[in-house]
């Protein structure tokens, strides 16, 4: 009996330091990949829910004329509620595998869990820029303050999103050619530049797209993605006239490596995101469009036959983490879907 508590006590810290790892590691490649654009991380709550409060613009300056009173205007509000949620993930095995265990399997079959469980807020990402349907994250997918969804041609009032037509939506004109993704990336800037603000005044700086944009889009369609945003366009021969004779030849410009149409994207390619619409989220928005609520960080509970009644009887262990945290959306200003 001595061997068998030694051996679960020994394995115990491996188990939670592989997790560590695994989880750490995911997560930090989750902040330098999506926190530019698209989503606040760990932001901090304090309860079972958050209630955030969303202005709208301040009014702008405008001329004085002498002789005229001063001027002055309010701005609306609106409040809308964010709730955490518990979340969990484990390892169980049987007690035999432990002590057999000579391959390291259990420790890396943690070593999963822990980067399963880091992988979540990019599976809500996916979930709110897809409104797709899925138990197992959200129980539904959040509207934006404007009580619309994060994409939509018109606000919860049914006026254009943004002060434009389309709102944050544009039609594509396909991924079948790289001409046709350039195309949209270029209209989705358009777009962007284009959102007034409630006065009526642009959101964006005049340098917007030069602050960072990134490409979320799906990872079937990789090759045209990947050619339209990074590669270099095939050499063009040029011949004399009658055609005989080669007489020149140059590469053909890309407008968006080249950056004419803005300094290179990241573009992240997710095999969560299906389907041929992409969208693109701009750095220099005054909020990230989603946001990760959390209210309670990962805790770590061992189960075995000395504090758990099941355990004894089924003669296992277990090794158990749960965190509770929340996901909402904010103003979508800094993001544009393609729809095709």
């Amino acid at each position: 009996m001595g061997d068998l508590v030694n051996a679960i006590s020994a394995l115990t810290p491996g188990i939670q330091t592989r997790f560590s790892m695994m989880y750490g590691n995911i997560w930090k490649a989750n902040l330098a990949r999506y926190a530019p654009g698209i989503m606040d991380f760990a932001v901090p709550s304090n309860g079972a829910y958050e209630i955030y409060h969303r202005f709208e613009s301040a009014p702008h300056a405008k001329r004085w004329p002498r002789g005229a009173t001063r001027s002055s205007k309010g701005f609306k509000g609106a409040q809308y509620t964010v709730y955490n949620h518990d979340w969990e993930n484990g390892v169980e095995a049987h007690e035999d595998d432990v002590m057999d265990d000579r391959t390291g399997m259990i420790e890396n079959r943690a070593q999963d869990a822990g980067g399963n469980a880091a992988r979540v807020p990019v599976r809500v990402i996916m979930q709110i820029d897809g409104a797709q349907s899925n138990p197992d994250l959200l129980p539904f997918v959040p509207n934006a303050p404007d009580g619309a969804a994060m994409f939509s041609a018109t606000a919860g009032d049914s006026s254009d999103r943004f002060g434009i037509s389309g709102g944050n939506v544009i039609t594509g004109s396909g991924v079948a050619t790289v001409g046709a993704i350039q195309t949209d990336y270029a209209a989705a800037i358009v777009r962007a530049k284009s959102f007034l603000d409630t006065e009526g005044q642009p959101y964006y700086p005049d340098d917007m797209e030069e602050q960072g944009i990134t490409i979320l889009a799906g990872v079937a369609n990789l090759f045209v993605i990947r050619k339209a945003f990074e590669q270099m366009m095939p050499t063009i021969v040029v011949r004399n006239v009658a055609g005989t004779e080669n007489v020149a030849a140059a590469a053909e410009s890309n407008a968006i490596k080249d950056g004419v149409l803005a300094k290179p994207a990241q573009i992240i390619l997710n095999p969560y995101k299906t389907g041929n619409d992409w969208s693109v989220y701009f750095h220099a928005a005054p909020v990230k469009p989603m946001f990760q609520q959390t209210r309670q960080g990962l805790q770590y509970v061992n189960a075995n036959r000395f504090n758990n009644g099941d355990c004894l009887k089924n003669k296992t262990v277990g090794w158990y983490w749960d965190w509770r945290e929340g996901y909402g959306v904010n103003d979508p200003v800094g993001a544009v879907k393609v729809d095709n």
